[in-house]
């Protein structure tokens, strides 16, 4: 569930960055492959990102305790439907049990697995749902820095690594992006009202991808 998470920020990261730079330059460091294309390009290596930023890797850490938390609610419903299992059936063989009984258990052990299902169902879409709404907000915050960034590095395009099939070493800013990132969201972490309007946009933007998944059609 986890490597879900990142894939689905690495995605909407991609997205983010793709549609955040606009503006051009005639910086004198631009590389001969920029310099043909007309385009100033940059790099970002999404897992190195990652790796540095507080805010990411405190989040992380809290979905993972909450997912290790679900699972062992599940386990231990999953042994209360093994052990209840376990007894009518030594019951069943000790031909100490009527009929009656049996078909009361077994509705019983029929109900305990109808719950478990749901349970795991509702948990883990619980549990996705938070993780969808914390990659939105975390490209909305990047979306407002990379704007700032780029008023002065103006770049045109910046790639996620994973997206760019080939590129110059030269164009890769993680190590100047990243830091100047993570300062910017512990910074903005310290004013509410402000994390507020993030999280609001990332709420926003999950039920948006939510509905248009919905409305997708099925290709039968």
């Amino acid at each position: 569930m986890n490597r879900i998470f990142i894939s689905i920020l690495a995605c909407v990261l991609s997205v983010s960055l793709f549609t955040a730079c606009k503006e051009k330059t005639n910086n004198k460091n631009t590389t001969e492959t920029e310099k043909s294309s007309g385009l100033k390009v940059a790099v970002i290596d999404i897992d190195s990102m990652q790796s540095v930023l507080d805010f990411f890797k405190t989040k992380s850490a809290e979905f993972a305790k909450e997912q290790e938390a679900i699972q062992n609610e599940l386990i231990g419903i999953q042994r209360s439907i093994q052990n209840t299992a376990a007894n009518l059936q030594k019951r069943i063989q000790n031909k100490d049990i009527s009929d009656v009984e049996v078909q009361s258990i077994s509705k019983k052990i029929e109900g305990m697995q109808a719950s478990l299902q749901n349970k795991q169902e509702n948990l883990g879409g619980s549990l996705m749902k938070k993780q969808s709404e914390f990659s939105m907000t975390l490209t909305a915050m990047m979306d407002a820095f990379t704007k700032e960034y780029n008023s002065t590095a103006k770049y045109d395009l910046i790639l996620i690594k994973s997206v760019a099939v080939f590129h110059q070493p030269a164009m890769n800013i993680t190590a100047d992006f990243t830091p100047k990132f993570n300062e910017w969201i512990n910074k903005k972490l310290k004013d509410e009202a402000v994390m507020k309007s993030f999280a609001k946009q990332g709420e926003d933007k999950a039920k948006e991808k939510e509905n248009a998944i919905k409305d997708t059609p099925t290709v039968k």
